[in-house]
């Protein structure tokens, strides 16, 4: 007798026992799904996914967290949100989606989480979700000179150098050559200018990546200076002269080159009916491809950089001293005064800070402004025959308090700018051995260094050789 024929019988002879043990499964895995259904209900909002661009966080203030829920929340219950490291924050609600807006970009290579107290719309039952997330890490470049000769007696090369702030990483020479004067970061490249013997300059777009590069046309120029590029390192632009002097030729002429357009060819710059304009300052509007340009009448123009068009003008000052980090309030100095031009709201108001606290013997130099009240300022000593020193102080409405201070004999501060978040200073410090290099347009000086100093507290754990950091040669 067959096997099937066995179970054709087994089954036929017990159909009951089938039956019961069908129905008694049937029952188990229904009563089982139902206490799963209560135990759900029994528990507050959990969060199923969440949206965050690391990168974004740091380098635009307003980005958000969006976390989303597996059930909606209560309208009558507010949710809490805290932040640590404690952090402004603002929260909005959507059913069963949570948006944390943070009003200013936060720190750099930060692990952050975000606890969320919330009450289910449904039952009313409370939960508590922890959400953890992590802020990139930032490139910085630097400039080393040296000013030496090599074995063939030609100029040693100078070298461009990328670290990882956070020092996680071995430092790499992103280029080098011969007497470099400046350079701007540019998407996957660098845009670096090069001197000749005869100081005869050259603009080079080169990879660091694969050693790539490509030369821009300048036209004959003699000089070429103020190179700046936009955050993203779409778009850069540089001020030429032929050194001619004469008004028909090229006069402190501005030029932006779009390495998105494909066109290869750099565009001037003009004002209004496209005459030429004649620059001794300009930026990119942060965020933009916007630039604020200075004439050498002082007259401050806002002109679209991709559209070019007749510019609008936003008054006359002495000098520009950069954007309000986060924001797109441009500083502008006087000489018996100071403004902020709010590009967003089209308003100027007249600068109101506090007081600095008086250093004896110490002259004020450079003042940085962190926000519409606060500032970092500058105080040196200079003694003939002594010690020099820098002082950097901070200055806010409670009060001044010292943020750095030089500790090597006869080392000052050469200059000092905000990291793009507004977290660090960039401190430029020179040794007192340190030798002029001469090279025209950007001097520097040998025995130099960079600090990065956190503005919270004054800590300063991190340095790197050279000077002119990225940070303070792009849209500044």
């Amino acid at each position: 007798m067959s096997t099937d024929t066995q179970t054709r019988r087994t089954r036929t002879k017990h159909p009951q026992r089938f039956r019961r043990l069908s129905g008694g499964l049937i029952v188990v895995l229904a009563v089982m799904a139902g206490g799963l259904g209560i135990a759900n209900s029994l528990q507050g909002p959990r969060l199923l996914s969440a949206e965050v661009n690391p990168n974004a966080l740091t380098t635009r203030a307003g980005q958000r967290v969006i976390l989303h829920l597996n059930q909606p929340l209560s309208e009558s219950s507010p949710v809490q949100v805290s932040i640590s490291p404690d952090t402004p924050s603002e929260v909005t609600v959507d059913a069963n989606t949570v948006t944390i807006r943070f009003p200013r970009m936060l720190d750099y290579n930060t692990t952050y989480t975000a606890t969320v107290d919330t009450r289910s719309a449904a039952t009313g039952i409370a939960g508590r979700i922890d959400y953890t997330f992590a802020t990139a890490d930032v490139d910085v470049y630097s400039l080393l000179r040296d000013t030496r000769q090599d074995t063939t007696g030609g100029d040693a090369p100078d070298k461009i150098l990328l670290n990882k702030l956070s020092g996680t990483t071995a430092q790499e020479v992103a280029f080098d050559a011969p007497r470099i004067q400046s350079y701007v970061v540019l998407q996957d490249q660098l845009g670096v200018i090069t001197l000749d013997p005869n100081d005869v300059p050259s603009l080079i777009v080169s990879s660091p990546v694969d050693g790539t590069q490509f030369d821009i046309d300048l036209a004959g120029a003699r000089t070429i200076e103020e190179l700046h590029a936009t955050e993203n390192g779409d778009m850069f632009g540089y001020v030429l002269d032929d050194g001619s002097g004469d008004a028909n030729g090229m006069r402190d002429t501005l030029f932006l080159y779009d390495l998105t357009s494909g066109s290869g060819v750099p565009v001037a710059v003009t004002g209004f009916a496209q005459r030429p304009l004649s620059v001794i300052d300009w930026m990119f509007v942060p965020g933009t491809t916007s630039i604020v340009v200075q004439d050498e009448d002082l007259q401050l123009y806002l002109i679209d950089g991709l559209e070019g068009g007749d510019p609008t003008p936003l008054g006359w000052h002495a000098e520009m001293r950069g954007f309000i980090p986060g924001t797109l309030k441009l500083v502008v100095a006087d000489p018996q005064s100071g403004s902020i031009i709010d590009l967003s709201a089209g308003t100027t108001t007249a600068l109101s800070l506090p007081e600095p606290q008086m250093m004896p013997d110490y002259y004020p130099g450079k003042l940085v402004l962190l926000t519409d009240d606060s500032y970092v300022l500058l105080n040196s000593t200079y003694a003939p025959g002594a010690s020099s020193t820098s002082v950097l102080v901070l200055t806010d409405s409670e009060g001044s308090r010292e943020l750095f201070r030089t500790t090597t004999a006869g080392s000052g501060v050469r200059d000092f700018c905000l990291s793009p978040n507004g977290e660090f200073l960039a401190v430029e410090v020179v040794s007192g051995e340190g030798i002029a290099d001469n090279y025209p347009g950007e001097l520097g000086y040998s025995a130099t260094s960079i600090y990065f100093v956190r503005i919270d507290d004054g800590t300063s754990n991190r340095g790197v050789n050279g000077f002119l950091p990225n940070w303070c040669g792009s849209s500044n």
